[in-house]
């Protein structure tokens, strides 16, 4: 996500730095730990980068600058993307009944709302790693959304969702609104991405986010297993491939 202020995609800003404990690198391809995701970032879109990536993971979400197919490399989704960043301050309430922070006990809950939202992104392994919140409406998550991805300028704001049955109510604009806040605090903006076509980028806009370009993302895997299984990665360290 090229983000201003960012000197970069913000993902692959990220596992260079507040997120390099659960990074793992091999020459020009970066990769997070499973447990919280299949995220990849590239230092140059070229076939050797791919190559590289292929050392430390089989599957890749990866924004692409090229348009060139990698080899061994196959396209199961591209999606575009538009970045958002805040500008001013939110509107929503300061106080909204059954905020609670997210931890690993509602996992299940989370993967449940998740699914049924479509959020395909969502890691179980990342509660705990990444703050999320949500919305408890007796007894039931009815909200979520997560403080992904951060640098020390910026914080990615990610897998915002609402139950169908409970949309309309402002839960989503309430608990995003508090991420920016706590990020606000801790000296960073805010940041976010929406799928093209997505009506909840006006509610964003509404919220103060501001559009600043479009990207493509893809999801791949390679067509064999390409990693080095004498090279094993331990959760929470970042490995350097290349010694």
């Amino acid at each position: 996500m090229h983000t201003a202020g960012t000197g970069g995609p913000l993902v692959l800003e990220a596992m260079r730095t507040d997120q390099s404990d659960v990074a793992i690198r091999h020459g020009l391809a970066y990769a997070t730990t499973p447990e919280v995701g299949r995220f990849a970032a590239l230092d140059e879109d070229t076939e050797r980068a791919w190559q590289d990536l292929g050392r430390i993971t089989d599957t890749a979400i990866v924004e692409r600058d090229a348009d060139f197919e990698p080899a061994g490399w196959t396209l199961e989704r591209r999606t575009a993307l538009t970045s958002m960043f805040t500008t001013t301050r939110s509107t929503a309430a300061a106080d909204h009944a059954g905020v609670v922070d997210l931890g690993v006990d509602d996992v299940p809950a989370m993967v449940g709302l998740a699914t049924l939202g479509g959020i395909r992104t969502f890691a179980p392994g990342s509660v705990g790693r990444f703050a999320h919140v949500g919305v408890v409406t007796d007894g039931q998550l009815v909200a979520m959304a997560g403080a992904r991805f951060s640098t020390p300028e910026w914080q990615e704001i990610a897998c915002v969702v609402t139950h169908p049955d409970h949309r309309g109510q402002g839960h989503a604009h309430v608990l995003v609104d508090l991420l920016v806040a706590r990020a606000r605090r801790a000296g960073r903006a805010s940041c976010l991405r929406v799928e093209v076509g997505n009506p909840a980028r006006q509610v964003y806009e509404r919220m103060g986010f501001v559009a600043a370009h479009t990207t493509t993302v893809d999801l791949r895997r390679r067509a064999r297993a390409t990693t080095d299984p004498t090279r094993p990665v331990a959760p929470g360290v970042l490995v350097d491939t290349n010694g």
